[in-house]
């Protein structure tokens, strides 16, 4: 029974990236074609994700192994965001 908090949590948490996706126009600064952009920015995003570290209870690990995972998936999509906004494109509403 002690495995149920875990998968709620992994469910929220592909539930929630859901939530985050946008589609991105060529804005009039944009130089480099979409793909090649998007695969730079991928690699910027990469590099956004930190690591931790936490002693105590196996639960209390487990709750820091995915707080600090939602935290790595939120920083990554800002990352990834700002990095295309900076090449040029736009998001579609």
């Amino acid at each position: 029974m002690r495995k149920a908090p875990f998968i709620a949590a992994v469910i929220a948490v592909v539930a929630l990236t859901g939530c985050v996706q946008h589609q991105w126009a060529y804005g009039p600064t944009a130089t480099q074609p979409f793909e090649q952009a998007s695969g730079k920015c991928k690699l910027v995003a990469m590099g956004a994700q930190e690591g931790f570290a936490a002693i105590g209870s196996p639960s209390y690990v487990a709750g820091a192994a995915i707080g600090n995972a939602i935290g790595n998936a939120v920083r990554t999509n800002v990352a990834y965001n700002a990095c295309l906004q900076a090449a040029g494109f736009v998001v579609v509403k």
